[in-house]
């Protein structure tokens, strides 16, 4: 997690107030120079992996999520193949044309109903035409070949991953906990005051990284979008955060 103002990465720290300790995620240039140097605000670590867990949850419920995240991703990255299929098919098409107009020139010329001086100069360009269709046509092919389909998610696997992280979060020790968030969440963005962007990581069969767009509503989950990129997943939004106390950590 990095600040949004100086670009440094988040701590985690405590600190002691008059009954209880409060852990906190600060920025490392504030914790060491002040908030003269960078006036980050802190995270209360509690609230916020709690809205990060609650979003992963979220995520891991919503099938749509991931599919539009993937479709997004193909095509940012120019990975089109309904548009190789529709030119292949329009190739094709025009070939077919082209090569029944060369057999209507050839019959005509066969059954002497058009002279060679006609026929021949018409053949020639509609064969150097068919040649060229019929390139084009075996580079789209290979395009279509070399593009992968956009994988789908497993509904089974998702559903999985989300009774695991469930239990995991509500019913596991802490140590369990940790390590889901380790392996599941790729990144938490700092976007505002008290508003992060966590991106999941969702391993599923070829799925990558989710992005999410969209600001969250006033509540620990979070409404993402998806984008892929290497099996990771961002929540349905920003996560918001309430007032916790604040102890002096100058």
């Amino acid at each position: 997690m990095n600040c949004s103002r100086c670009g440094k990465r988040y701590l985690g720290v405590s600190a002691n107030g008059n009954k209880y300790k409060y852990r906190y995620y600060v920025c490392y240039t504030r914790h060491r120079y002040g908030t003269a140097t960078c006036a980050a605000e802190r995270l209360p670590a509690d609230q916020l992996e709690q809205g990060v867990f609650g979003s992963l949850l979220e995520t891991l419920s919503r099938t749509d999520l991931i599919e539009a995240a993937v479709a997004n991703t193909y095509n940012e990255l120019g990975i089109d193949r309904d548009q190789y299929t529709q030119e292949l098919a329009s190739v094709e098409v025009e070939l077919v044309k082209t090569r029944d107009a060369i057999d209507r020139y050839l019959t005509a010329f066969e059954n002497g109903t058009m002279p060679e001086a006609t026929c021949a100069p018409r053949i020639a360009t509609l064969a150097e035409k068919a040649e060229q269709l019929t390139e084009g046509r075996d580079e789209l092919g290979l395009l279509l070949e070399e593009t992968p389909a956009p994988p789908q998610p497993d509904p089974g696997l998702q559903a999985a991953l989300y009774a695991h992280a469930l239990e995991a979060i509500h019913g596991g020790a802490d140590g369990i906990a940790k390590q889901l968030m380790q392996a599941l969440v790729h990144e938490v963005r700092v976007t505002g005051p008290r508003r992060v962007k966590p991106v999941f990581r969702i391993p599923t069969d070829g799925l990558t990284e989710l992005a999410d767009d969209e600001d969250t509503p006033e509540s620990p989950t979070t409404q993402s979008q998806v984008r892929t990129l290497t099996r990771s997943v961002p929540p349905a939004g920003p996560v918001q955060h309430g007032n916790a106390p604040r102890p002096a950590m100058e």
